[in-house]
């Protein structure tokens, strides 16, 4: 991702469950990759779009605008039978696409609100022993449950990390 995007600068982070040593995680890398503004998403979409081996979720771009999602497969895109890029969620085959996931990149503008969010609760749960082991027990309760799509388990997530992020952000920033 650094030399795909090298131009644009990006400040690339490993965040999500696989960046937090002890925390039982699905083997899915989840990757946050800061842009200088919005301007550089055309840029990302672009040069990400050309490679063989990711998905583009554009289906999420009306309900989070200051993200672009790609999820980046095992193997070459069209060979494993998916599309490029998918406009509705509806059409996206999540059962299959589960097998072939091997990381979700998240690209945001450096430094917003969002992108601090996701640094905040990484750092928080490898603070916080008992914060990290509720969530790792959320998380291996929701995993015995039958999900209709990899979506509704991040809803069953929801509450809890909102809850959480909120007391992480005012965590991290009264570090500064």
């Amino acid at each position: 991702l650094e030399t795909l995007l090298t131009d644009l600068h990006p400040v690339v982070e490993h965040i999500g469950s696989t960046a937090v040593e002890g925390l039982s995680a699905k083997p899915i890398i989840d990757i946050q990759v800061g842009v200088e503004n919005e301007a550089a998403f055309e840029q990302v979409v672009e040069r990400m779009s050309r490679r063989n081996d990711y998905i583009y979720y554009k289906v999420f771009n009306e309900t989070m605008p200051g993200r672009r999602l790609f999820v980046k497969l095992s193997g070459d895109v069209e060979v494993l039978g998916f599309e490029k890029v998918y406009h509705q969620l509806e059409g996206i085959p999540h059962d299959a696409l589960n097998k072939k996931r091997i990381a979700h990149v998240h690209v945001w503008v450096y430094g917003t609100p969002d992108w601090n969010r996701h640094i905040a609760f990484r750092e928080y749960l490898r603070a916080y022993e008992d914060v990290r082991m509720s969530y790792e027990q959320l998380k291996l309760d929701l995993s015995q449950q039958e999900w209709a799509h990899g979506m509704a388990y991040n809803d069953g997530k929801n509450a809890f990390v909102k809850k959480v992020e909120g007391e992480a952000v005012r965590w991290w920033e009264s570090r500064s």
